[in-house]
């Protein structure tokens, strides 16, 4: 009998700039729910991958351009 397979996906983090104690509870936080929902919706995460916000930065952020080009 063969599995199911899901569907694969791309974890996506934004981290606002902030305390290293902050960033690290954003990551996690940020982590669990992406864990969460693929989970629900079964899927396996096949990378996670985040940027760093900065005040004023409106450009393409590195993390997200790769996310893109991968799916």
């Amino acid at each position: 009998m063969a599995e199911h397979v899901g569907e694969r996906a791309i974890g996506y983090l934004l981290v606002a700039s902030g305390s290293q104690r902050k960033r690290e509870e954003s990551l996690r936080i940020q982590r669990q729910a992406i864990l969460r929902y693929a989970r629900l919706h079964e899927a396996e995460v096949v990378a996670m991958l985040f940027d760093y916000a900065f005040a004023g930065d409106s450009g393409m952020r590195n993390g997200l351009l790769t996310a893109m080009q991968r799916l």
